[in-house]
């Protein structure tokens, strides 16, 4: 079936046609698998009165398909047995150069014929349910980036692999056992290769000729043995995690000497013995993971050097390398010091509230807030960094006055702290107090979360800077913002601006994360925009349930969408029906007009088209079923297909 699928659409790409056009047939082609595929709206776009050449989907070059991309088009369903087979010798001729089939639910095995396909540059298939082997004979020499990732693939990684001349091969996520063939290792300009996530079993390669691998990802396999010599030679590593495996060997080898540009290291949940060297020490800005017990004489951690600010307590996970104090009460006080990032026009700036949510939710039963004055807490205190700081916790902590609180919620207090008074760089400090003696386990459980957290970098997402610990619990957070739901009026550009930066912070959290990351509080309220600060967000009264997913945090963005194209509030006091509940009851009506329920401020003949996609994405979004709703990748692709133009916001998740 998905031989069929692969060879249909390619058939569309190997004609060479004049001007803009392809010929009739290949467009009925086309628009019987649209309708097959149950017309899904993200191919609205495709109807007879227009050139397939003029659909977003596909890019053509004097009128030949070079590139397709159905990525995230919620297709599914089967594909019709009528269609004919396409004879592998019409791949050859194929100026196909970008081939991009992922995030559906496409399933079957690969057919050999793609990567017969000579011009073809990427590959991606990734989150379907593609299964069976990787084809053996692969004579692409053009191809560049392949990702195979997130489906059912299994059997050995093909030693011919080596032919290819990747610059980016992702198989993760799959079902691939054996080991790893020496030929993945010897693909000269790979730079990026995660394996992670399969059944990969045996010792790793000795021979390595991966001189411009950046970033290698093997975590949850089955390998054992030693790190091989040959790993010296990887000079621009910048990445390695070999955590979840079998591994063992004495950490004190030159593996990791003259390492200053490794920014992840993670070897945790192995068999590794001997002492960390001191060259990783030395690295306080750079994520290390690694497992005490097997590094440790004893409980007074007699195998590590230095002081290591993880190992304050026993027993814990080392996730960094940072000076501490020796601390002198079991209580702690944690602060959270995020980034501020300098304003610029309305809106360029959005902020979800996630930090401060996540972590009042396992803190709750003990936590009240903290006063705002903090002359009588104790004098010691210990700053984890997560990166490099221009203050210590003195100018945090002088500065957390009566006239630096700029809210007071359920949630907690909440300061503008400014750092520097020339360059008006700002933090916010987002305040809570613990009365009684922390719980040691949760304890843990928080400052696993905030070293997470603190190793996010993504430009839609608040960066943390640091955490202070003493008597009592406190988290800082990213200053400036106005919540969207504050503000009288937006234009239609600003919304999508909106909506699309919010999707890529999600999407980043769900698909980036390992584990997912669940924002749980997605709301207007909490989108956050400019120089103010809204202290007093609701707290959600929709899309919650006992069991809580991405698809949870999919549908409260959904409603998000709907408030933003219909300028209505998800929750009105005098409605029994909320929002979403009220489109999803009429939008099926035969009668129903999109555009009668769409805000009159934005509803010009200019962006009309894309404020209905929107809306539909919105109601996709909302569905009653869970697994019919779109991921967050593929709103993300959606949302940026509305739009030729790139966004120049930035979003942020908090």
């Amino acid at each position: 079936m998905a031989s069929l699928l692969f060879s249909l659409l390619i058939l569309a790409l190997c004609h060479h046609v004049n001007s803009q056009d392809l010929s009739s047939d290949d467009q009925t082609i086309l628009l019987n698998l649209k309708h097959h595929w149950g017309d899904p709206p993200s191919l609205d776009s495709w109807n007879s009165l227009s050139s397939p050449c003029n659909w977003p989907e596909i890019e053509c070059t004097f009128g030949a398909v070079t590139s397709l991309r159905l990525a995230g088009k919620n297709i599914n369903g089967t594909i019709p047995t009528t269609i004919c087979y396409i004879p592998s010798s019409l791949y050859n001729c194929s100026n196909l150069e970008i081939l991009d089939f992922s995030r559906n639910v496409i399933s079957g095995v690969i057919p050999g014929e793609l990567f017969l396909m000579k011009r073809l540059r990427q590959l991606s298939l990734y989150g379907n349910r593609l299964f069976g082997e990787v084809p053996i004979k692969i004579e692409s020499q053009s191809l560049t980036y392949m990702d195979l990732s997130d489906n059912q693939l299994n059997g050995t990684i093909p030693d011919e692999i080596r032919n290819l001349n990747l610059s980016v091969m992702d198989l993760s996520v799959n079902s691939f056992s054996g080991s790893i063939a020496d030929g993945v290792f010897r693909i000269h300009r790979l730079y990026y290769l995660p394996l992670a996530y399969n059944n990969l079993s045996g010792e790793l390669p000795e021979n390595m000729s991966l001189f411009s691998l950046q970033s290698l990802n093997l975590t949850h396999n089955r390998l054992y043995g030693t790190i091989p010599k040959g790993y010296q030679k990887l000079v621009r590593l910048s990445s390695l995690d070999l955590s979840y495996n079998q591994l063992s060997g004495d950490i004190t080898d030159n593996m990791f000497r003259m390492r200053s540009k490794m920014s992840v290291i993670r070897l945790c949940f192995n068999k590794f013995s001997g002492k960390i060297p001191y060259e990783l020490l030395d690295q306080s800005y750079t994520e290390h993971c690694f497992d005490v017990s097997n590094l440790c004489s004893d409980n007074r951690t007699e195998g590590l050097p230095g002081c290591p600010s993880r190992l304050c307590n026993s027993n814990y996970r080392i996730r960094s390398f940072l000076k501490c104090r020796v601390k002198h009460d079991k209580k702690h006080l944690l602060i959270i010091i995020s980034v501020t990032i300098g304003c610029g026009i309305m809106g360029s700036i959005i902020i979800f509230y996630y930090l401060a949510r996540k972590c009042l939710k396992m803190m709750h039963e003990r936590m009240k807030i903290l006063p705002s004055n903090v002359n009588n807490q104790e004098k010691e205190w210990e700053m984890i960094s997560f990166q490099k700081l221009d203050f210590n916790e003195t100018d945090i902590l002088s500065s957390l006055t009566n006239d630096n609180l700029i809210g007071n919620g359920g949630s907690g207090s909440v300061y503008r702290v400014i750092i520097n008074q020339s360059t008006g760089h700002t933090v916010a400090v987002k305040s809570i107090r613990n009365e009684r003696k922390s719980d040691e386990r949760l304890e843990k459980e928080f400052l696993a979360e905030i070293q997470t957290l603190g190793i996010i970098r993504h430009y839609n997402i608040v960066k943390i800077l640091c955490c202070i610990s003493g008597n009592n619990m406190k988290l800082l957070v990213e200053s400036s913002p106005v919540s969207i739901s504050s503000i009288t009026k937006l234009d239609w550009p600003m919304r999508l601006r909106i909506a699309i930066g919010a999707a890529q912070g999600l999407c980043y959290l769900h698909h980036d994360c390992s584990p997912p990351i669940i924002h749980r509080d997605i709301k207007s309220s909490n989108i956050l925009l400019d120089s103010e600060f809204n202290s007093t967000p609701k707290i959600s009264e929709y899309a919650y349930t006992s069991k809580v997913n991405v698809k949870t945090d999919v549908y409260s963005f959904g409603v998000v969408l709907l408030e933003l194209t219909t300028g209505r509030k998800a929750i009105s006091g005098d409605d029994h029906m909320n929002l979403a509940e009220r489109v999803q009851m009429h939008y099926r009506e035969p009668s129903y007009l999109v555009e009668s329920i769409l805000d009159d401020e934005i509803k010009e003949s200019s962006y009309l088209d894309q404020i209905v996609a929107v809306f539909r994405l919105g109601v996709m979004c909302t569905t009653t079923s869970p697994s019919n709703r779109p991921s967050m990748r593929d709103c993300v692709n959606i949302l940026q297909n509305c739009t030729k133009k790139n966004s120049s916001s930035r979003s942020m998740i908090w």
